[in-house]
């Protein structure tokens, strides 16, 4: 618990704290406002109100049948990032990510053209005055940068995650040799369905590396989480890095192993002890399409070993992380 000027903040890390935050308090925290120039009134940063209005219009454009439309792009920049490690093959050093970055935008933006569904309805939509065009604008602006920048970093975690493990990478590349008949063809979406250790390497690097840090909610009012109670008008924080490595739930935290995502070992944990991709009605509208990008890109012709890499890193002690609020009485 602290205060930043007349904001009160608390972060709590039990799951079932997590859930009831994530359930009840919908509105975001007056933090988000510090990005209304970019994105006001986005799904990101709007009030509740203009949120289920948004989000309602713009649900049927992420339904899986319809992002499963895009494979053939998903593909073709997949191979396009294939080529470019091909092609700085024994370089010292490349800034890859930004090759990454810009390869997801052309993905997003190719998306948005070639759809005909998202900008349409919008535009349809704005012509019965459900939506004004300034809201189509930031909508469409905030979705290009969601799509392009969220795909990028967890595509390049994956990458480097699979060259400090060269014994999960060579699991990997050995499920996509039994999986996939032909590398040098497309994957389909069903093989790409049958890719169960690539997902779980995928979850458990989302455990980790979650693509956000933190999730920050309003409290309307008071929140009840026995034995607390977190006020009304703080603000509730939900820390991924901490909630993921919580001890008490992930033994060993810090190891990576994707096999804490067999199905048994799900089984053990509470529901939001995993949220890489929030919880509740306002949680991401695209995780599906993070998925397509990640397994695509890692099913695609991979079948050059990557150079094995050292990240050392030490973990800074700090002050304890804890549950902090006022007792009910």
């Amino acid at each position: 618990m602290t205060w930043a000027g007349p904001q009160l903040y608390i972060a709590t890390t039990r799951p079932a704290d997590v859930e009831k935050i994530l359930t009840n308090c919908l509105n975001k925290s007056p933090f988000y406002e510090n990005f209304n120039d970019v994105m006001k009134d986005t799904l990101l940063t709007s009030k509740v109100s203009i949120w289920k209005e948004h989000r309602k219009m713009i649900n049927p454009s992420f339904n899986l049948k319809i992002l499963s439309s895009f494979h053939g792009i998903f593909v073709k920049y997949s191979r396009e990032i294939v080529k470019y490690l091909y092609d700085v093959e024994g370089t010292e050093q490349t800034d890859f990510l930004s090759v990454v970055w810009e390869k997801t935008l052309d993905v997003a933006l190719d998306d948005t053209i070639e759809s005909k569904r998202f900008l349409p309805n919008l535009t349809k939509l704005s012509r019965t005055e459900q939506i004004t065009r300034e809201e189509i604008l930031e909508e469409t602006s905030f979705m290009m940068m969601a799509a392009s920048e969220t795909a990028a970093i967890t595509i390049n975690t994956i990458l480097t995650i699979l060259g400090i493990y060269s014994d999960i990478q060579e699991r990997v590349y050995q499920e996509l040799v039994s999986v996939l008949p032909n590398m040098e063809s497309s994957p389909t979406q069903e093989e790409l369905n049958r890719l169960d250790y690539l997902k779980r390497v995928v979850k458990e690097i989302l455990r980790l590396v979650p693509t956000i840090p933190f999730i920050l909610r309003y409290a309307d009012e008071d929140i009840k989480c026995d034995p607390y109670v977190f006020p009304a008008g703080s603000n509730l924080v939900v820390p991924l890095v901490l909630l993921h490595r919580d001890p008490d739930v992930w033994p060993d935290p810090e190891k990576f192993d994707p096999d804490r995502f067999l199905p048994d070992e799900v089984a053990k944990r509470h529901r939001c002890s995993y949220i890489p991709f929030s919880y509740g009605a306002r949680n991401c509208i695209g995780p599906s399409k993070i998925w397509n990008d990640a397994g695509k890109s890692n099913g695609c012709d991979d079948s050059e070993e990557l150079q094995s890499t050292n990240c050392r890193y030490e973990i800074m002690e700090g002050h304890p992380v804890g549950i902090y609020g006022y007792a009910e009485g």
